[in-house]
Parts: structure tokens; sequence; C-alpha cells
């Protein structure tokens, strides 16, 4: 599967004979799906059925879906004949109660809201079916623009990972000179110790604090999994954000403590530059779907 970002844009018309139907969807990043659809008074009984499409191709994103529908110039007003008998009716009931109220012109009807209508509600009965093939067109491209965005950021992500590992690899390499490094360092805490006359006890504790505080092969390791899950999980692709937020941010939990464990100027450097790949890819996690 395929890598999707959250952001992006499609726009689409649908030329009719009533008129022109167009739809714009536009995502930005957001922790769950949030859903904005804005409908034209005549589209409002299928909001359900779009937000339902929405739903089932959208996994998250802050997601705006707006369907506009204009009718045709050429297009004649509809004459809204019940309405007018009605309000004939009501001036001839004022006639009866008043005996000096002014005569009902058509034009002051006309002029009434409601009287003149584009009929949106008999249009809207026969777009229906176009404005979800609309909808579904204009959702191909929205995810045919996350893919190509999704494709680039996985590319960004896969490239600091090699370097990620690469730094990994470099570290390894010096491990003899760390434990070389080690051993002096407790070779020289223990004749401080002795010069203060420590029991055996307490010779030995400093030991095995040294040895834990300073082997940090188990932080490698633990790394090498995380990053080994990352390039799995993004291989593996689909909705894979928050899982690849999770691991890095589990990524620079052990940076974190290898950084304190570096009591050499070159392992401090390759904690560094790692500490910076990770927080450079956790950005970018944070636009991946």
């Amino acid at each position: 599967m395929s890598v999707y970002s959250m952001t992006a844009f499609a726009y689409r018309q649908l030329p009719l004979e009533q008129g022109m139907l167009s739809c714009q969807i536009r995502a930005v990043n957001h922790r769950f799906l949030e859903l904005g659809v804005k409908l034209p008074e005549s589209l409002q009984l299928i909001e359900g059925d779009i937000r339902g499409l929405l739903r089932q191709t959208l996994a998250r994103g802050k997601v705006d879906c707006t369907l506009r529908w204009e009718e045709g110039q050429n297009k004649l007003p509809h004459l809204n004949t019940a309405l007018v008998e009605q309000l004939l009716k009501f001036s001839n009931t004022i006639d009866n109660m008043a005996r000096h109220s002014a005569p009902v012109d058509a034009i002051s009807l006309l002029a009434f809201p409601g009287v003149l209508t584009q009929n949106e509600r008999a249009a809207a009965d026969q777009i229906k079916s176009q404005t979800m093939q609309l909808l579904q067109d204009t959702l191909k491209d929205f995810l045919q623009s996350r893919e190509k965005e999704g494709a680039s950021l996985g590319s960004l992500i896969e490239e600091k990972l090699i370097r990620i590992n690469e730094s990994l690899q470099l570290i390894n390499q010096q491990i003899p000179l760390l434990q070389s490094d080690l051993n002096q360092r407790i070779h020289q805490r223990c004749a401080e110790l002795g010069q203060e006359n420590i029991d055996p006890i307490r010779m030995h504790q400093e030991i095995v604090f040294w040895l834990h505080r300073m082997d940090v092969r188990e932080e490698l390791d633990r790394l090498q999994t995380h990053l080994d899950e990352l390039q799995r999980t993004l291989a593996e692709g689909g909705p894979i954000g928050r899982r690849l937020d999770f691991l890095t941010q589990e990524l620079q939990r052990e940076a974190n403590t290898l950084t304190s464990k570096a009591l050499t100027a070159s392992l401090s450097h390759q904690c560094i530059e790692m500490k910076i790949l990770i927080e450079q890819i956790r950005e970018q996690i944070q636009n991946i779907e």
C-alpha cells in the first residue's frame, strides 16, 4: 500500500443542462478525521451519503468538502402559484376587515420572498446521482494528490533512516574503544576509592554502577529494533501516521538515553546528529495519514 499525506486539494466541475455543479475538497493535518461539509440548500438531503463516502475513503485529517450548484443563466424563474393564491386570500381577508386598504398589485406579489424561485428542489432531484459521481471523481483526484505528496514524504523519511543507520554503525564500530575507555575510567575510580579505604562491597557497587552507566549496547539494540519496525511500517503503507509517530517517540527516548551515556566526544557527536534526524522525521510524520 501507499503512504498518504494528510494535506491535499482537489477541485472539479460538472456542467449540466440545468446549471453548473462543482466540488472542492481540501485537507490539512489533524489527529483524527474531522469532516466539514458545505452544501447548497437543495442538496442538504444527501449530506449523510456524502459524509458516509468521505468516512469510508479517509482515515485522518481536517477535511473540508464544498459542493456548489449554480443555475443556468438562461433558466427562467418558477412562479410559486400556491403561494400567490394564499397571498391573494390573505389580501381579500384584509380587504373585508379594513374598508380602505390599498389594492394588491402584481409587482408587489412578485417581490414577496418565495414567489419567484429557481425550482431548486426539482433540480436537486435530477442531479443527486451526478452529485455523488462528481464527489467520487473529486475524491479520486484528492487521493492521487495525497499519494503523490505521501510518496515524497516517504522518500525523505527513508533518506533520514539511512543516515541514522549509518550513525548506529559508526557507534557500533566504536564499542571496543568505548569499552577500553570504560575500563580505564573504572580503574581510575577504583584507585580513587581505594585511597579512601572503601570496603570491597562498596568497590563492587561502584564497578557495577559504572558498567551500567557507560554500556550502550542495550540502547543500540533497541534503536535498531525501532528503526527496523519503522522501515517495515513505511513499506506496509496505508493509514500509518499514528504508528510512525509512536515509533519516533521511542527512537527519541532511546537516543536521549544514549546521549546521556556519551562520555566521548565522538559518541556525543553521533548522538546529537541522530537526535536531529529523528526530530526531522517526526516533523515529516505529522503530515502522514
